[in-house]
């Protein structure tokens, strides 16, 4: 464990977390907390693989980040296309997914898509129509809309596929080679990537057995699908939609080390390289108007009601969480960022208030320092 300023209060975040753990909340974790003053404080509790065999979580570790790609890779990519003039966020989705253009579908714009504010539901098992990406296009563009777009912020994966889908037309490279030239590479973040390499298998945090989680949900729909990953996952996507389109879109995919994590995190602070111009920042900090949760350009804000930063972090904050377990939050206030990397869903879904624990997380990490 890294030792910062305030031994006790990283103490008291250690025992937290080994409490947690023995409740079986989650396996293990890795977390951080990245000040422009003292630097990145870290440390890991407990194990990032239970099955087939027991091992410590590290700092090395490579976590299946679900949907913290949508921030770290497409969000990140969306902004340096628009800061580049090759997209923007004002147009039709429909410019370039011809495939939205019906009476509805054809109003929502990138930026709907980034704030989740497209009116299209949160979920559906696209892999159930077809295994393509002309597949997955056609069953949401037959999804109605379940309001109006930019009438409410309702959280969708389905928009962040079809945002993927439109940066690969937009630049015609694909989403893990836009991560690459424009996240990864600029960054020096050798593990955040899609597709992670067979000789990382070794370090990579497994997750789902069986993907229980999906089965249940597509048989609670009256639906059928016979494509089913057996075993532990280890080294490909939690995400079945993301798995059965090959492992990268722009809802889930990545993977990468905690380091890697913060390095990206950074970059939205304005403490990093240099990635993302001061309006980009900005548009990721400012909350966009309509109902139901508090919405950016790619991100969640710390003012929305049962949020992991809800009452704990300034109301300012923004941040993203993904369903395997991680978690990422950034206060503008004191230029900090707050990660906890965990695989809860190994070897099946541990916690179901992941908030309320992210939440707790939170207020003692505060504190520290």
């Amino acid at each position: 464990m890294a030792r910062g300023p305030d031994d006790t209060g990283v103490e008291l975040l250690a025992r937290w977390l080994e409490g947690r753990i023995a409740a079986g909340d989650i396996p293990g974790a890795v977390w951080g907390i990245d000040d422009p003053g003292s630097g990145l404080l870290s440390g890991a509790q407990g194990l990032r693989a239970v099955l087939p065999r027991e091992e410590p979580a590290s700092a090395d570790t490579i976590w299946d980040l679900a949907s913290l790609t949508k921030p770290l890779a497409t969000t990140t990519i969306l902004l340096r296309l628009v800061e580049q003039g090759a997209v923007a966020l004002e147009q039709p989705a429909a410019r370039w997914l011809p495939e939205l253009d019906g009476a509805d579908h054809a109003r929502i714009t990138l930026a709907h898509l980034a704030s989740h504010r497209s009116g299209l539901p949160a979920w559906h098992p696209l892999y159930t129509h077809g295994a393509t990406a002309a597949a997955y296009l056609a069953a949401i563009a037959a999804l109605p809309l379940e309001a109006p777009p930019g009438e409410r912020a309702v959280y969708s994966d389905l928009g962040f596929i079809l945002l993927g889908a439109i940066l690969e037309r937009a630049s015609g490279e694909s989403l893990d080679r836009l991560t690459e030239r424009h996240v990864a590479g600029p960054l020096g973040c050798i593990t955040l990537r899609f597709l992670p390499p067979a000789a990382d298998a070794g370090r990579i945090a497994p997750t789902e057995k069986d993907q229980e989680t999906e089965r249940a949900m597509v048989a609670e729909r009256g639906l059928h699908y016979d494509g089913w990953r057996p075993g532990v996952l280890r080294g490909t996507v939690h995400d079945a939609n993301v798995g059965t389109l090959g492992g990268v879109a722009g809802s889930a995919g990545l993977f990468g080390t905690l380091e890697d994590v913060i390095a990206v995190a950074r970059e939205y602070l304005g403490r990093g390289r240099g990635l993302l111009s001061p309006a980009s920042r900005a548009l990721a900090q400012a909350p966009l108007p309509a109902a139901g949760e508090v919405r950016t350009i790619g991100w969640q804000g710390g003012a929305t009601a049962g949020s992991a930063a809800e009452g704990v972090l300034p109301p300012e904050s923004f941040g993203h969480n993904g369903f395997t377990g991680p978690s990422l939050w950034l206060d503008p206030r004191r230029a900090r960022v707050y990660a906890l990397m965990t695989n809860r869903v190994h070897p099946a879904v541990r916690c179901r208030e992941m908030n309320a624990l992210r939440r707790e997380f939170h207020r003692i990490a505060a504190s520290i320092g």
